[in-house]
């Protein structure tokens, strides 16, 4: 039997990610579901490009001798779905987070849980919680061409490095495709994006990635187990407490879309939007390894790093905070 390695779904998903992102932006612009050319010629961006994404990692995983955990293939398909609905005929914020519940709910059901508390009740919901924070603090950050994709990949590879600390080859194949998804996506995505992953795209990422937190979890000791995948996805995690605690002290309602997102405040400051997203990236790819440190060293440095971590993060979140921006109250 030929073992199919890590490298081998990076590339197969690359490849089929970068096929199908163009194909499913003509299929959209088509039918003309997503918006018609303008009188001035330009082509509306269609948001179908996180099922070229969801497909192109999934696709090759059955033929993986590993077996990915079922709360893992339940939630990440049913947030697709629920996200693909969602970019076809728009739910109310209600009704879109009561269906993440369900689908978050089944697959904790399925077995998808911390073990830290130590009670089976109090680890499914600290999990519960968990993922659904991810899966709406992805969402959030999809706002500038090439963001979301370029800081999942990122991401997706620091997961892949704690799944070979931990030994854990289901993770490490999963974390891989998804690599290799994005990638090929972000071709199509970076500025001037031609097509956007929509939610179809950012709900599967942040229940994935936050699923293999929790599965990279298990076999970190103690603190490490919580702290180390809470760095490495920092920038979402950053992401979306920002915008919690701005639009709270602004008054708006936080689920309401506003122009106060890092990327557009760093636009603000000066930065072109490569510029901006460059940063993030950098960020990013340094948080990736200062979690992956996290793991591998003592638990106190692991400590220490979460503690930096958090530091630097408050004085960002203050600087960003003092950026005025234009129309704050309007939305994206």
């Amino acid at each position: 039997m030929v073992v199919l390695t890590p490298a081998f779904f990076l590339v197969a998903a690359f490849a089929t990610a970068l096929c199908l992102t163009p194909l499913l932006r003509a299929v959209a612009l088509r039918t003309e579901r997503f918006g018609r050319p303008g009188d001035d010629g330009s082509v509306p961006i269609p948001p179908t490009g996180g099922l070229a994404i969801f497909l192109a990692t999934f696709l090759l995983l059955p033929f993986s001798s590993l077996s990915i955990p079922a709360g893992l293939w339940i939630g990440t398909c049913g947030m697709a779905a629920i996200g693909f609905m969602d970019d076809v005929h728009p739910f109310s914020p209600v009704q879109k987070l009561g269906l993440q519940i369900a689908a978050v709910g089944t697959a904790v059901g399925f077995g998808l849980r911390f073990a830290v508390v130590g009670h089976p009740v109090a680890d499914a919901l600290l999990t519960g919680v968990w993922l659904i924070w991810m899966c709406n603090a992805f969402n959030v950050l999809d706002m500038v061409d090439g963001l979301a994709a370029g800081v999942g990949a990122i991401a997706a590879i620091g997961l892949a490095g704690l799944g070979l600390v931990v030994h854990a080859p289901p993770v490490v194949i999963l974390a891989a495709a998804m690599v290799g998804g994005f990638g090929g996506f972000l071709v199509y995505n970076a500025h001037p994006a031609r097509i956007y992953m929509g939610d179809t795209g950012s709900l599967f990422a942040g229940f994935a990635l936050g699923g293999m937190a929790v599965q990279v979890s298990q076999g970190l000791p103690g603190a490490q187990g919580m702290l180390c995948p809470l760095i490495v996805l920092g920038i979402p995690s950053f992401e979306a407490a920002f915008l919690c605690v701005v639009r709270r002290g602004k008054g708006l309602p936080i689920m309401r879309a506003s122009r106060d997102h890092v990327a557009q405040r760093l636009v603000r400051m000066g930065y072109s939007v490569r510029g901006a997203v460059g940063r993030m990236y950098a960020m990013g790819g340094l948080l990736v390894f200062l979690g992956i440190a996290g793991a591998v060293g003592p638990v106190v440095a692991c400590w220490a790093v979460f503690g930096c971590t958090a530091a630097l993060a408050m004085w960002a979140g203050v600087r960003l905070a003092g950026v005025g921006m234009e129309r704050d109250g309007e939305g994206v």
